[in-house]
């Protein structure tokens, strides 16, 4: 789970805020501290946020050591003495996901460890069941985890804190509810163009029977790459295994990768990890071939995917 570029940071923000927002403004920059102007409604007011937004990765302390934890680094803000929201983001599973921390224990910098680490099962759920997940840390600090559509309504949610912008007179928009967002808009050629490249066969294991799914490579909150090259035709249990649960990679030669490290720790979990060993044993050492070059992608896929890379090993030397 490699560090956003400043350009996927942008994008991401952006889409967030705009799913509930009329209109979003944001500066080029967007690594250190900034504002985001957002104005919810067409005919309302707008809302100036002063935002620091760093990129949610995996807290491995260990190579090769795979943990239920991830962080941020509250780098770049020595000298800051004021913050609307201290926000982390990244994408899982094809959709992003922001954490909120409390920006009073962390603002002003005080010189000690800028990591933030929180639960790796909040994002999960907040993702999954499309709702703010709050979590108290054990030292007493407050975590939310928020659905990247919900962004917009969960910063509103911090007025009368947040400065209004222009007019500090305005009247606070009604709440919006938690749980209703408007969807991205994709492709609609886009499933069906992948599912015939690859003649409506999983490329990982070669299923059909009509169950098979397109799953992007590169995850399209990052780019909005609905092209037929970013396409791969998965079936459902190795679509979870790649997309959801970052279990299963592909490398630029299409050699399938698991993530042994991760196997390691589900296999303590006992019986239900029985299914999963399954699927996995089902898995082609290399994906089937397609008729267009898809290198690229699977390059910057797999990079992000394999940060550590002593955690995954080549299907071809596991044995299930």
């Amino acid at each position: 789970m490699p560090r956003l570029s400043p350009d996927e940071m942008r994008r991401l923000i952006r889409e967030c805020l705009e799913a509930e927002a009329h209109h979003v403004e944001l500066p080029d920059d967007v690594e250190g501290r900034f504002t985001a102007r957002v104005q919810p409604a067409a005919d309302g007011p707008s809302y100036d946020f002063n935002l620091a937004v760093r990129t949610i990765t995996r807290d491995t302390r260990h190579a090769g050591v795979w943990v239920h934890r991830l962080k941020i680094q509250a780098t770049g803000l020595e000298g800051v003495r004021h913050l609307d929201a201290l926000l982390g983001i990244n994408v899982f599973g094809g959709e992003p996901v922001v954490t909120s921390f409390d920006v009073a224990r962390h603002i002003p910098v005080t010189g000690e460890s800028n990591n933030i680490q929180f639960p790796e099962a909040m994002i999960y759920e907040a993702r999954d069941v499309g709702r703010i997940v709050e979590h108290v840390k054990d030292n007493g600090e407050p975590v939310a985890a928020v659905p990247g559509m919900l962004l917009t309504p969960f910063l509103l949610g911090l007025l009368p804190t947040a400065p209004l912008s222009p007019d500090p007179g305005a009247v606070v928009p009604p709440p919006v509810s938690f749980r209703t967002y408007r969807a991205r808009v994709r492709s609609p050629k886009f499933a069906d163009s992948v599912l015939r490249l690859h003649q409506n066969r999983c490329a990982a294991c070669g299923v059909g029977l009509d169950i098979v799914e397109a799953a992007h490579i590169v995850p399209h909150a990052l780019t909005g790459d609905d092209a037929v090259e970013n396409g791969i035709c998965l079936c459902p249990n190795h679509h979870t295994a790649f997309d959801l649960i970052d279990l299963v990679a592909f490398s630029p030669d299409r050699r399938i990768w698991v993530n042994a490290a991760k196997l390691k720790v589900l296999e303590r979990a006992g019986d239900q990890t029985h299914g999963m060993v399954i699927v996995l044993s089902y898995l082609w050492p290399t994906l089937s071939a397609v008729a267009v070059d898809q290198a690229a992608r699977l390059e910057h896929r797999f990079a992000r995917q394999t940060e550590d890379p002593e955690e995954w090993q080549p299907r071809s030397e596991m044995k299930f």
